[in-house]
């Protein structure tokens, strides 16, 4: 006994790199970058596949402040992991400014942030949490270190999460 499957109520998203190059152009405006990314999209599917397309959405690049944003989400997800435990995470702007900066890549947009988070603050929190370095109702302070390229966590004086 066949089933059919309506796609009556349904959404595709399909998603590209055609077009990439136009977009990591920083001298590009919107204008240029659209007709690169219609051309590229002309040379890759035939007609017949391009007028089923409802709609296109051209993404922009990601500049710094968007990344930042992205790493203060990333970093809240965190923080809700930590609350579960009984802990708070605190910032210092030197070191959310360090996150940011290895977490940027242009060409890859914002890719790099949850590597960068990994490598820098998850990998060596983990293992001072590990290590005991943390009591339950510790606010973790963290800051960059005197290289200025990595972080340090240090229990804060502040006992409230």
């Amino acid at each position: 006994m066949g089933r059919t499957v309506s796609f009556k109520n349904t959404i595709v998203v399909m998603t590209s790199n055609l077009g990439s190059q136009a977009i990591l152009d920083e001298d590009a405006d919107d204008e240029a970058i659209e007709r690169s990314v219609e051309e590229a999209l002309g040379e890759f599917f035939r007609p017949e596949m391009l007028n089923r397309i409802d709609e296109r959405v051209v993404f922009r690049r990601l500049d710094q402040v968007a990344i930042r944003a992205i790493v203060e989400l990333e970093l809240s997800a965190l923080e809700a992991r930590l609350q579960a435990r009984g802990l708070g995470l605190k910032l210092d702007e030197p070191a959310l400014a360090l996150l940011a900066r290895e977490g940027f890549d242009p060409a890859f947009g914002a890719r790099p942030v949850k590597r960068a988070l990994r490598r820098l603050m998850e990998d060596p929190l983990a293992l001072a949490l590990l290590e005991g370095r943390f009591e339950e109702a510790n606010v973790i302070e963290v800051s960059t270190g005197e290289s200025g390229e990595l972080l340090s966590f240090e229990p804060s004086s502040d006992e409230s999460p």
